[in-house]
C-alpha cells in the first residue's frame, strides 16, 4: 500500500515538472507579436483576461496594445478581452496604447468602449500621457472621443502645462484650438506660460501670449 501511494505521488509530481503555463505563454506571445502562439495558448485553456503577477497585473491586451501588435489586439478583443480591466497602478489598456504611441490601436480600443477619461496612479489619464509624450495625433483623437482638454492629475498639471513644459508646440496649438485654459496653474502655482518661459521655449511663449484672455 505504501509503495502504491509513493508511486502515485511520484507520478503526480513528475507530471507537474515541465508543465506549460499557458497563461504565461499567452502573455509573452501577445508581447512578442506571435499571433499563432496566442491562439494556441487560448486553445490550451489560457485565460484571455489573465493578469500577470510578475508584470504588475498587466493583461495580454495591455501588453499587445503597448507594443502596437494590432492583429493580436483585434484577436483578443474578438475573444472578449476586457478593455477596462486595470493593472496594479489602475491603468487600463488605453493607457498602454497611448504610451506605445500607436494611433490605430488607440482608435480600436476606444471603438471597443475603452474609457478615455479613466485615471490611473497619481491621476494620470490618456490625454495627459499623450500630451506629455508629444503624440499630437493621439491627443486629437482622444479629444474627439470625449477626453477633457483641461484634465488634471494629482499635481494639477493640465495637458497644456505638460505640452508647454516639454516643448510640444503642435500639441499646444491643438489644445488651444480646443479651448484649453491658459490661466490654470499646477500645484506649484505655475502656468503653461511660466513653464515655457523658464524653459526658453520661445515659439510656445509667443503662441501662449497671443492667446491670453484680454
Amino acid at each position: 500500500m505504501k509503495s502504491y501511494l509513493l508511486l502515485s505521488f511520484l507520478l503526480l509530481f513528475n507530471a507537474g515538472i515541465g508543465a506549460t503555463d499557458w497563461n504565461e505563454v499567452l502573455f509573452e506571445s501577445a508581447e512578442n507579436g506571435d499571433l499563432l502562439k496566442v491562439k494556441q495558448a487560448l486553445e490550451k485553456g489560457a485565460k484571455v483576461n489573465y493578469q500577470s503577477a510578475d508584470k504588475g497585473g498587466t493583461t495580454p491586451l495591455m501588453i499587445a496594445a503597448e507594443k502596437g501588435n494590432i492583429e493580436i489586439v483585434k484577436f483578443l478583443l474578438s475573444k472578449k478581452a476586457k478593455v477596462n480591466i486595470k493593472d496594479n497602478e489602475d491603468y487600463h489598456s488605453l493607457m498602454y496604447a497611448v504610451r506605445g504611441g500607436n494611433l490605430e490601436v488607440v482608435k480600436l480600443l476606444i471603438q471597443n468602449k475603452a474609457n478615455v477619461n479613466a485615471a490611473g496612479l497619481d491621476g494620470w489619464t490618456p490625454i495627459l500621457d499623450a500630451a506629455n509624450l508629444g503624440n499630437a495625433e493621439v491627443v486629437k483623437y482622444l479629444m474627439k472621443s470625449g477626453a477633457s482638454v483641461n484634465d488634471v492629475n494629482t499635481y494639477e498639471e493640465t495637458p497644456l502645462i505638460l505640452a508647454a513644459k516639454n516643448a510640444h508646440t503642435d500639441i499646444v496649438k491643438i489644445l488651444l484650438k480646443q479651448g484649453a485654459d491658459l490661466t490654470l496653474a499646477d500645484a506649484e502655482g505655475k502656468t503653461a506660460l511660466q513653464y515655457a518661459e523658464s524653459a526658453g521655449h520661445k515659439e510656445i511663449v509667443e503662441i501662449l501670449k497671443k492667446n491670453m484672455p484680454k
